[in-house]
């Protein structure tokens, strides 16, 4: 793992929105379920991915699109890598917006590595 090779403490942000409320729901209720639900879940991966504690991280559930999550985030903090999700690495908007936001390279790596898999932008 490349965190481990680079001694990196790795922070895991999960973003999601609250514009599926029904009006008569709570919002802080249901913005508790929601870090809650994912809190486990990701707990549930961590115990696997990180059994061997060679690898340091945390886990923040937050409120809000990636763009403003992570451009936060690197306000307060030096960022080396930034990996994404495969499905928010197929939101060719929302990767237009993190590019256009922040102000550091980005690599985005295929699954299946062929000539086809990517495009080149400019």
């Amino acid at each position: 793992m490349m965190a481990i090779k680079l001694n990196a403490h790795l922070t895991i942000v999960h973003p999601y929105r609250l514009d599926q409320l029904k009006k008569k729901e709570d919002m802080v209720l249901v913005k508790k379920n929601i870090d809650i639900d994912a809190t486990k879940n990701f707990e549930n991966i961590a115990i696997e991915l990180f059994r061997n504690g060679a690898v340091s991280y945390d886990f923040h559930a937050e409120v809000g699109f990636i763009q403003d999550r992570v451009q936060e985030y690197s306000r307060k903090k030096d960022i080396l890598f930034i990996v994404l999700g495969k499905n928010l690495a197929s939101n060719k908007e929302t990767i237009g917006e993190l590019i256009e936001q922040i102000e550091m390279p980005l690599v985005i790596i295929p699954d299946h590595l062929s000539p086809d898999s990517y495009q080149r932008s400019a």
